[in-house]
C-alpha cells in the first residue's frame, strides 16, 4: 500500500514467511524493515527463523535497528544488534561515550559478536579496546577469542593525553596464538611483560617459573632479553632463556605506570619480538631512577 508492505490483520499482527519457512519484516517505502508491535501495542516483537531464532529488522543500510528490548537467547544471554559493517553495536555512556557491556545472570561479560560469530571488545570514545573495571568485582573473566580460537590480548588506555596504551593479562591466563602458542603482552612501548612474580619464597609448586615464563625471558621490541624486577631485585635464573648473567644488564627499562623497575640486556633474544619497531625509555645500571619529568629515550641498535 503506497509502496510499503504491511501486515494484513485489524487484531493480531503476524509476519509472513519466505519458501524455507523463516519471516521477514515488511519494508517501507525506502527499504527499511519495519518491526510488528504486539497485541498490547506496548512492544514489539522481533521476527524468527525457521529455528525459532528471533532477529532485528534491518535499514535500508544494512544495520539492525532495536526496537525498545534486546533480543534475548535461549541461553538467557542477549544478542547485540550489528552495524552495517557488522559490529556488534554495545550501549553507549553517555556522559563518557564509551561502550560497555552487559553483565549475565551468572556475572559473566555478556559478549558482543560480529556477523562472522567472532567476539569484539566494547571500546572507548577513542576507538579502542577495553577492559571492563575490575576493583572489586567477584567474577572471573575470560580472554575474549573467535571462532578459530585465536586469542588476543584486550588493551587499556593508560594515558589520555598522549594516547598510549597496553595490552592487558586478564584472569592470570596468557593469550594464545591460533597454534595454541602462547604470547606475552605488550606494554605501551612494544616491549614484552609477564605475570607479576610473587615476592622470594612465595612461588608454589603448582606455579612454578614456566607458568610465569612459558617463553623465557620477556624482550624489548627489537628484541633485546627484558630481566624483570621481582622484590626490588633483578630476577634471572638459570632456568629460564636465553642465559643471562648480571654482567648483562646495561639499563634500566621504563614502562608507564612502574617507572625504571625492570632491566634492559646486552643479550640478543633467540625469538623476534611481534611488536612494530619504536623507540622506548632506559636509563644507566647502577644510577638512582631519575624523576620520571627527566627521562633518556633511546633506542638499542645493533
Amino acid at each position: 500500500v503506497n509502496d510499503e508492505e504491511l501486515a494484513i490483520s485489524s487484531i493480531i499482527r503476524i509476519y509472513a514467511k519466505d519458501a524455507k519457512g523463516n519471516q521477514k519484516y515488511p519494508r517501507d517505502k525506502e527499504g527499511n524493515e519495519k518491526a510488528l508491535p504486539r497485541l498490547d501495542l506496548r512492544s514489539w516483537q522481533y521476527a524468527t527463523n525457521k529455528e525459532r531464532n528471533a532477529f532485528y529488522p534491518k535499514n535500508k543500510f544494512g544495520k539492525e535497528i532495536l526496537y525498545g528490548d534486546y533480543i534475548q537467547r535461549k541461553d538467557g544471554s542477549i544478542q547485540y544488534p550489528l552495524t552495517e559493517d557488522g559490529n556488534p553495536e554495545y550501549e553507549i555512556d553517555y556522559t563518557t561515550r564509551d561502550e560497555y557491556y552487559f553483565i549475565k545472570k551468572d556475572e559473566s561479560i555478556n559478549w558482543g559478536e560480529d556477523i562472522n560469530g567472532n567476539q569484539r571488545y566494547a571500546k572507548k570514545q577513542m576507538g579502542t579496546s577495553i577492559i571492563l573495571r575490575m576493583e572489586n568485582w567477584p567474577m572471573t573473566i575470560r580472554i575474549c577469542q573467535n571462532q578459530n580460537w585465536r586469542r588476543s590480548y584486550p588493551v587499556e588506555i593508560t594515558n589520555q593525553s598522549t594516547r598510549s596504551y597496553k595490552e592487558v593479562i586478564l584472569n592470570g591466563e596468557y593469550a594464545r596464538t591460533n597454534l595454541e602458542e602462547v604470547k606475552y603482552p605488550l606494554d605501551e612501548y612494544g616491549n614484552e611483560y609477564t605475570l607479576e612474580l610473587p615476592p622470594a619464597g612465595k612461588v608454589k609448586d603448582s606455579f612454578p617459573e614456566g607458568y610465569y615464563f612459558p617463553l623465557g625471558y620477556p624482550i624489548t621490541n627489537d628484541n633485546w632479553v627484558i630481566v624483570p624486577e621481582v622484590d626490588g631485585k633483578e630476577y634471572i635464573s638459570d632456568l629460564l632463556w636465553p642465559k643471562v648473567q648480571a654482567n648483562n644488564i646495561i639499563g634500566k627499562l621504563y614502562r608507564d605506570g612502574k617507572n625504571f623497575r625492570d632491566y634492559v640486556t646486552d643479550v640478543k633474544s633467540t625469538r623476534l619480538s611481534r611488536a612494530a619497531r619504536q623507540k622506548y625509555k632506559t636509563f644507566p645500571y647502577n644510577v638512582n631512577n631519575p624523576p620520571v619529568t627527566i627521562i633518556l629515550l633511546f633506542s638499542i641498535i645493533l
